[in-house]
């Protein structure tokens, strides 16, 4: 799942724009992006030195362009790939927060394909 921070000046739809395309090297728009309800998340994250608050605004994208790639992110190890949701938990070590927001998603994903 693609994430970051809003720049100044950046509302949280264009930051997500921003962010699928530098982690992933998918393109999309801000009409391409719905809320879903419940989208906001917020949670402790454990740092070196402290604790931060973290507000999450999640956004399911209906439609996008290019190919799954890091695109010029040397410093993110992390390398994009299709996981099926179902698998997502079987697959990575999701932090409780985190699997709480896909869980949300295959939700409304589900009433909605239904």
């Amino acid at each position: 799942m693609p994430s970051g921070r809003i720049e100044e000046g950046e509302t949280a739809k264009e930051a997500a724009v921003r962010e699928l395309r530098e982690e992933t090297g998918l393109e999309t728009d801000l009409n391409h992006l719905i809320e879903f309800p419940g989208n906001y998340f917020k949670a402790p994250v454990e740092m070196r030195d402290r604790t931060e608050n973290n507000e999450w605004t999640v956004f399911l994208c209906t439609k996008y362009t290019g190919e799954l790639r890091p695109e010029g992110r040397a410093q993110d190890k992390s390398i994009p790939e299709w996981v099926p949701i179902k698998d997502l938990n079987l697959t990575f070590h999701t932090m409780p927060n985190v699997t709480e927001v896909i869980e949300s998603a295959r939700r409304f994903l589900e009433r909605t394909n239904s």
